[in-house]
């Protein structure tokens, strides 16, 4: 499962990468191209900013679980999925 830090510093860069994109375009475009290993890779930059933002949140979990960080501890029941007429 997903730690709540590397969520939260995944969307930041995520949104940051993305904004990036879009300056860089000068917001006349969508299609932002990536040149890895000498490859011209057209997409859409929300496609590569979400792609950053889960790569940053699944590296960032993943570093939070290796350091022994203490977990955040889940608060929800089963009774706060129940809208108020039903309760």
């Amino acid at each position: 499962m997903l730690d709540y830090r590397g969520l939260l510093i995944g969307w930041a860069i995520g949104i940051a990468t993305g904004t990036w994109m879009a300056i860089l375009l000068k917001l006349a475009g969508s299609i932002f191209v990536i040149h890895l290993l000498g490859m011209a890779i057209p997409g859409y930059a929300a496609v590569w900013s979400l792609i950053v933002n889960l790569v940053v949140s699944v590296v960032v979990s993943l570093l939070v679980r290796m350091t022994g960080m203490q977990r955040a501890e889940d608060r929800t029941r089963p009774e706060d999925y129940l809208d108020a007429v039903e309760s």
